[in-house]
Parts: C-alpha cells; structure tokens; sequence
C-alpha cells in the first residue's frame, strides 16, 4: 500500500513539476516576445466639468499618467506605516499629473504657490482632487475598475 502511494506521489510530482516548467517557459516566452510598454506610458485625461463650463467651449483636461515603482518610493509612511494623506495627495499630484501648463512659473506665481501639486490643490474643489487622484490610482492598480465605480456610486 505504502509503496503505491508513494508510486502515485512521484507521478504526482513529476506531472507537477512538468506543468511549472510548462508555466516558466510560457512566461519567459511571453516576456521575451512581447513588448510590454513603460507603466508610465498608461495615460488618461481627466476633465473638470465646473473649469469646462468656464472655458468657453473648451475642455478643462488634466493628463495623468501611472506612476512608476520608484515614484511609489516617495509615498510618506512613517515608521509605524501610516500615511500623512496629505503628503500622499500632493505626491500622486506632482509625479502623476503630466499637463506642462501647471508647472508654468507664470502661473505659479499668479496663484502664489510652489508647485503644480499645491497650485492643482487650490484651483480644484476637494472632490475634483480626489476624482483625479482615483483615475492616477486606477492607472497603477490601486484600484481595480469595478471597485471604483461601486465606490463611486456609493459617493453619489
């Protein structure tokens, strides 16, 4: 008896370890063979209605992009790891934001801020800010699709 289980194990084993290396090779091959873009080429544009209507005609468009690994090196935890939100705001803000407008020194002075995080933070109400953080998030993985909506939906 022992020895059968111990024949159907190795079988076991052997078919398993086939099927890995099936896997491996179907991966490396998958990996060699196609070509996978830069994360932070995954791009969207985020329009503002409330700025649109101001705009004449226009669309008030912000581009966001996914942020790469070491972009994420930047979140703010601390050493209990919290995050200041805060701090986390104005980093999805200044790394996922791409418009070369916000960073116009012209236009930071107008509005007398720093950086293209602080002047998105005073041009845009709290939920504006928020909706296009989501879509920077949505971007990385964050957020899966379905779960932003749902958690949208419940917003609203």
């Amino acid at each position: 008896m022992t020895t059968i289980l111990l024949s159907q194990t190795m079988i076991l084993l052997r078919w398993l370890a086939k099927k890995g290396l099936e896997i491996m090779a179907n991966l490396l091959n998958f990996l060699l063979n196609e070509e996978l873009a830069d994360v932070s080429s995954y791009t969207k544009d985020v329009e503002i209605p409330r700025l649109s209507k101001k705009m004449d005609g226009g669309k008030f468009v912000i581009k966001v992009r996914a942020l790469t690994t070491k972009e994420t090196d930047a979140l703010p935890f601390d050493k209990k790891g919290t995050i200041d939100m805060g701090k986390l705001r104005r980093v999805m803000l200044g790394y996922g934001v791409t418009n070369a407008e916000f960073n116009d020194n012209n236009l930071l002075k107008k509005y007398r801020v720093a950086t293209k995080a602080d002047l998105l933070e005073k041009i845009l109400l709290p939920g504006e800010v928020t909706m296009v953080i989501n879509e920077i998030q949505k971007l990385c993985g964050f957020v899966e699709e379905d779960k932003a909506e749902t958690i949208e939906s419940v917003k609203n």
